[in-house]
């Protein structure tokens, strides 16, 4: 007696619903020698749920289709195969516990039969909306998600990929120790900070969380600014003087001052500087460094906040990021776990497409990138400020990374990496571009 086998289940992108590709074997023992491809809809799915009466006719039942399918010349029956499919949000729809149930049953009778088991797990899992969290941290370097924020990118991307409704939840975090605390936790699906951060976090997880980045987020200097005329170089700091960073040791901008201090006072001396660093936020330091009130005479900072504090009289900058890293080096990338990756791959995919959008609105709408940098974080620099430093040769809001090796070398001969990544595709995914 024949059988159809499902050989693959499927949600297609442009609709609610699931895609059934059945192959008709007319003789055990022989691989499908006739197909039909069916779209079961949403509405349908709620009605097999609900139940449809045994004497349904198969015309009436093919009209509940949204796609009309093309029926066998006999009236075949039951089917023999043992297999699964998932829905858009990545849970299992398994549809073998039905096989007796449905045996020695019409060809679409079994098809109803089928479309109702599927759709109590399909619907229950499209029932809850898809949620994304995600965290970032201040200023300009983060334009990329600020713009698919604001436009709404990752969900339009999302809806295109298959996933009827996915809720996106943002959260702003002062630095990179927050954030890696979140996403090993599970509190959060992807995270956004410095590449030293991230490298650092490549090496911990290797072998167990797998962390990796996903894309570049920007490449944009980073300026040691102080309010004292006297110190010139990072040779001028009295032991009493306080410098403000991020995250003490271990984020970037502490990178970058290590770097330094390696050129500065010898490869062996990299930690020198390191018992004079204060964590603060960007913004917690830019105010304390224009107060002039504080120990803090010196911030390690980041755009927008660098030039805020650069417009003022009497503070000047020391040294720039890519004095030790190289021009158009980047600076911040986003990155998750490879559970994530693997469990979620419409979301990490639609993520991945928005983020290219973002990259390509600010190329092509710079104006009105600034205008939403501007309204999202109050900057107290000017929108046409803004806009300048978005035009700047020295910014870029490319998913490409460049010229990340120069840290990953750096941070392996100081003992921070216990592995040494011979290329930039260690600790990215796959899916990221070219890279240099």
């Amino acid at each position: 007696m024949p059988s159809f086998c499902m050989n693959a289940c499927r949600r297609p992108p442009e609709s609610g619903g699931l895609r059934l590709e059945l192959g008709i074997v007319r003789r055990a023992g022989t691989k499908p020698n006739d197909h039909i491809s069916i779209f079961l809809s949403s509405k349908f799915m709620r009605q097999a749920a609900s139940g449809f009466s045994p004497s349904t006719k198969p015309d009436a039942i093919c009209k509940s289709f949204s796609s009309p399918i093309r029926k066998p010349a006999a009236p075949y029956y039951g089917w023999s195969c043992r297999t699964a499919c998932r829905t858009s949000s990545g849970q299992p729809v398994s549809i073998s516990a039905q096989a007796s149930r449905i045996m020695k049953k019409p060809l679409f009778h079994s098809l109803l039969a089928l479309a109702a088991s599927l759709s109590i797990g399909a619907t229950s899992a499209q029932a809850a909306p898809e949620k994304l969290v995600l965290a970032d941290q201040y200023g300009l370097p983060y334009l990329l998600l600020t713009v698919a924020k604001d436009q709404k990118f990752i969900e339009t991307r999302a809806h295109e990929n298959g996933i009827e409704e996915l809720t996106v939840e943002w959260h702003q975090v002062p630095g990179g120790p927050e954030i890696i605390a979140a996403l090993l936790s599970g509190s959060i699906d992807i995270g956004a900070g410095g590449l030293a951060p991230l490298l650092t976090l490549w090496d911990r997880t290797l072998g167990k969380e797998n962390v990796r980045a996903i894309a570049g987020l920007s490449a944009a200097p980073s300026l040691l600014v102080t309010n004292r005329a006297d110190i010139q170089s990072v040779k001028d700091f009295k032991p009493t003087d306080r410098i403000a960073v991020p995250g003490v040791k271990v984020s970037g901008q502490a990178r970058y001052l290590q770097m330094a201090a390696a050129q500065a006072f010898g490869e062996d001396q990299w930690e020198k500087l390191d018992s004079q660093t204060v964590s603060m936020s960007h913004p917690d330091a830019t105010s304390a460094l224009l107060a002039g009130k504080t120990e803090i005479v010196a911030h390690m900072s980041s755009a927008p906040f660098q030039y805020e504090v650069l417009a003022k009289p009497g503070f000047h900058a020391v040294f720039s990021s890519y004095d030790v890293l190289g021009q158009g080096a980047t600076s911040t990338v986003a990155f998750a776990t490879e559970k994530f990756r693997q469990e979620r791959p419409q979301v990490y995919q639609s993520f991945l497409q928005a983020l290219d959008d973002a990259s390509r609105f600010i190329k092509e709408q710079p104006e009105a990138a600034a205008r939403i940098f501007k309204t999202a974080t109050h900057s107290n620099l000017s929108e046409a400020a803004i806009l300048e430093l978005i035009r700047n040769p020295d910014f870029s809001f490319d998913t490409t990374p460049a010229h990340t090796q120069v840290l990953a070398e750096f941070l392996y001969k100081v003992g921070s990496l216990k592995r040494k990544p011979e290329t930039w595709q260690e600790y990215f995914f796959e899916s990221t571009g070219n890279g240099r």
